[in-house]
């Protein structure tokens, strides 16, 4: 791999700056001048998970594209921040550069770890002496995540501390008493609140197995979702060719066309 132009990218970054200055200018589009900070969130989220399907689909053209578009919009809220706020785009750069190196002491100081588990223990306790005394390894942490995602950072955060199961069988053997008391609660007249709170614990607990199992568990429900979305188009497809409606149908009927679409669907990924 060639070692990268950093003279081609400095200046990519001066015209990319050029070009929000002019945007945001006096002169520049009405639309993007009078954008403020409460009007960026969802945008930032939008662009976020553009990016993240891009990835996970492989798709480097696509990559490519909402990368540059996350990249875009960061510096467009820190124009926007020096603008309103008076907080220069180099002082947010800076003080960055200041954290990371603070967090990496074993590559800017004289600390030295050997694992990457040694890494992120270091991680989560100067993230911790950074903040007031006494703050919680959970302070400051982003509530808004997506809730399987926010599940699993907590999960992480606690193991970096040593606070996890050390083989995968206690994970497994929670989720499996949590399955038998939802099964106990379905057979009561149990308030909903009450199994709503298992259930919780369920998806609590599930996403405490595929953490172990190194798996990605945002990731993965997101791939049954569209694998129960192709299979479902497949049986919509079949019912039209053959002039026939799903809700006219038993559920015997239902579950052969969904067996038929599962085959049909199964093929074309092969």
């Amino acid at each position: 791999m060639t070692k990268p132009d950093r003279s081609s990218e400095t200046s990519a970054f001066q015209s990319l700056l050029a070009l929000i200055d002019r945007l945001r200018g006096k002169n520049g589009c009405p639309w993007d001048r009078r954008q403020r900070l409460d009007d960026t969130p969802a945008y930032v989220l939008e662009e976020a998970y553009e990016l993240a399907e891009a990835i996970e689909q492989n798709h480097l053209g696509k990559i490519k594209e909402e990368l540059g578009d996350l990249v875009f919009l960061a510096l467009f809220v820190a124009k926007i921040l020096e603008d309103d706020n008076g907080v220069a785009m180099h002082q947010v750069i800076e003080a960055n550069i200041a954290k990371m190196k603070q967090r990496h002491p074993h590559i800017f100081a004289q600390s030295t770890f050997h694992t990457e588990q040694e890494v992120l223990l270091n991680w989560e306790e100067t993230k911790v002496r950074e903040k007031k005394d006494g703050a919680s390894i959970y302070h400051g942490l982003v509530r808004t995540l997506p809730a399987l995602m926010l599940a699993k950072k907590v999960q992480e955060k606690a193991s970096r501390l040593g606070f996890d199961w050390l083989e995968i069988q206690g994970p497994v053997s929670k989720l499996q008493e949590e399955l038998d008391e939802l099964a106990e609660l379905a057979q009561g007249q149990e308030s909903k609140e009450r199994t709503a709170e298992e259930f919780g614990d369920i998806l609590f607990s599930l996403v405490n197995v595929a953490r172990h199992m190194d798996l990605e568990p945002e990731a993965c429900l997101r791939k049954a979702t569209d694998k129960f979305i192709h299979r479902f188009q497949s049986m919509e497809q079949a019912l039209q060719r053959e002039n026939k409606r799903l809700r006219d149908m038993d559920q015997q009927e239902m579950d052969d066309y969904w067996e038929e679409a599962k085959k049909t669907n199964s093929t074309q990924h092969n």
